[in-house]
């Protein structure tokens, strides 16, 4: 079953598959004085060059992007960038932002897998992602992330069910209770809020002429999914969903509050465009991808629509 093989995954399987598919590069790097000078980042640290794309030296526009896999875009056709164990694509949205935009300097921090925690602290041989901000930096986009905070991944691989809705059990994990719920995800959810906070903080701490834009995740099912297209019974595809609006609504609150944007890319033609869409206008793979994606993450095109959404945004602050 597809999604035992999804669940034995681990990311470094990924990227050997991602290299197989795409070349392996460091994205060819050029390091300008500005970066070069290593002044103390917004994690406290010396600045780090990991993830550094391009910089001119330019000081106009310098561009740190951070978040999960739902902004590296895992297995997206590009370039996949070092660390290789991030499988961070060279067409996930920042990188088509930072074209979009025509920065200077650009600096991916993005993985996959990572947790609120990363901001913070590394994450196998990826360093904690706010080492990339530095005073230079003039723009930072924070997200998606928080999705891992809470294991969203759970509710996707184990439950799905190719069974015909009300034949056979339910699947438990959306069952569980008031209290099961505060302690699988209010907990986490409030540690996500703090994490983004105290992240924030040390952005406006450190670049304070940086504009900062949190992003949202998209839109995983329409309300009552579409089995059998994609196979999860109603309340199951409307229960992922509203984990993921939950993550959403603590982005926005956090960046509403603490001097921030946020970016809300569950547009009405997002919605047109979820895994239930007809094949080939997909922005985010379902069980069975018909183009080169990581199951229930960005495709390619979703990549493009995703950049567009937040670069619209980022002109819309200027």
């Amino acid at each position: 079953m597809f999604a035992f093989h999804f669940a034995s995954f681990s990311r470094n399987a990924i990227w050997l598959v991602a290299c197989a598919l795409m070349a392996c590069t460091d994205g060819g790097t050029q390091t300008s004085s500005v970066q070069s000078a290593n002044p103390t980042s917004a994690a406290g640290t010396p600045a780090s060059s990991t993830g550094l794309v391009r910089d001119d030296g330019g000081r106009v526009q310098r561009y740190v992007a951070m978040g999960d896999s739902a902004a590296a875009a895992p297995l997206v056709p590009g370039d996949v960038r070092t660390p290789l164990s991030c499988i961070r694509s060279g067409k996930n949205y920042p990188s088509l932002v930072a074209d979009d935009l025509v920065v200077n300097a650009f600096q991916d921090m993005t993985c996959s897998g990572a947790k609120t925690d990363h901001f913070f602290e590394a994450q196998d041989d990826n360093p904690p992602q706010l080492s990339a901000v530095t005073p230079a930096t003039t723009l930072v986009t924070i997200g998606p992330i928080g999705a891992n905070d809470i294991q969203t991944t759970i509710p996707f691989l184990e439950c799905i069910n190719p069974l015909p809705p009300g034949v056979g059990p339910a699947c438990l994990i959306n069952t569980q209770g008031d209290q099961d719920d505060a302690t699988r995800y209010g907990k986490p959810l409030a540690t996500v809020k703090a994490n983004l906070e105290k992240a924030i903080a040390a952005i406006h701490a450190t670049a304070p002429n940086a504009s900062i834009f949190l992003v949202g995740y998209g839109v995983y099912f329409p309300p009552g999914g579409c089995w059998p297209e994609q196979p999860y019974w109603p309340e199951t595809a409307d229960f992922i969903q509203s984990l993921h609006n939950r993550v959403n609504a603590v982005l926005k609150q956090v960046a509403e509050e603490n001097g921030a944007f946020y970016v809300d890319t569950q547009t009405a033609e997002a919605t047109s465009h979820s895994p239930c869409a007809p094949l080939f206008n997909r922005w985010i793979a379902g069980v069975v991808a018909e183009r080169v994606a990581v199951l229930f993450h960005p495709t390619d095109i979703g990549a493009v629509a995703n950049a567009q959404i937040v670069a619209n945004a980022i002109r819309g602050r200027r």
